[in-house]
């Protein structure tokens, strides 16, 4: 199967946005440089999550996130068959997208094709 698979996301507030309402964009290594247990960011498909909060009540324990921290994290949320309910609480999380130059996942990926898309995920292109 192909490792790379794409999805954008709809940010789900108002508060991950530009002044200009625009989604932020990050490149991998801004978000490498964020890769401890203090500060760490994920990206899912070409969504940039800041998971930091998140780590000590993450249900499967901190390590596995922490695991892909400053870094893509796609096969391992999703290969794990999270729910509709995890979804909505990475949601929380969105602070943006990769950078346009680095987005590396289109919606004809196979990794995408069995899995529900959550309302906070929609395609591109």
């Amino acid at each position: 199967m192909d490792n790379q698979a794409s999805i954008e996301n709809i940010p789900p507030s108002e508060t991950v946005l530009t002044e200009e309402k625009t989604p932020r964009f990050f490149t991998t290594k801004e978000i490498s440089r964020h890769s401890s247990y203090d500060s760490c960011w994920i990206f899912i498909g070409n969504c940039v999550y800041d998971v930091t909060e998140y780590l000590a009540t993450h249900p499967g324990g901190w390590e596995i996130i922490l695991e892909f921290a400053g870094s893509d994290a796609t096969s391992a949320f999703l290969g794990k068959g999270h729910s509709n309910a995890a979804f909505a609480a990475l949601s929380k999380h969105f602070i943006g997208q990769l950078s346009p130059e680095e987005s590396v996942y289109s919606d004809t990926d196979a990794i995408f094709e069995e899995l529900p898309r959550p309302e906070i995920f929609v395609t591109s292109r």
